[in-house]
């Protein structure tokens, strides 16, 4: 008998919607946070800032250096490491 292996981030019971990190989005898209990746620490911190599971996002510029985005009515800028935390799916 075959062993079946399970697909990691893959959602059951539903359609999944492939996660992509902030700093992949394009200008002027609106994304939603799925999820925050990093230690309890960062996670709280970003999460003061509004990047919470179901927010919605709105990229104002993408650099080298980092993605100034839109949450909740304010601009922030985000360094790219921390951009590649905040998981998005296309949409609000």
């Amino acid at each position: 008998m075959e062993a079946v292996r399970e697909k990691r981030g893959v959602r059951r019971g539903g359609p999944s919607v492939p996660a992509m990190p902030l700093s992949m989005a394009k200008v002027g898209e609106i994304v939603t946070v799925q999820a925050v990746k990093g230690g309890e620490r960062v996670v709280r911190h970003l999460a003061t800032l509004g990047f919470v599971e179901g927010a919605a996002v709105r990229v104002v510029g993408q650099a080298v250096s980092g993605t100034v985005a839109q949450v909740m009515g304010t601009r922030l800028a985000l360094d790219k490491a921390t951009a590649r935390r905040v998981l998005c799916a296309p949409g609000a």
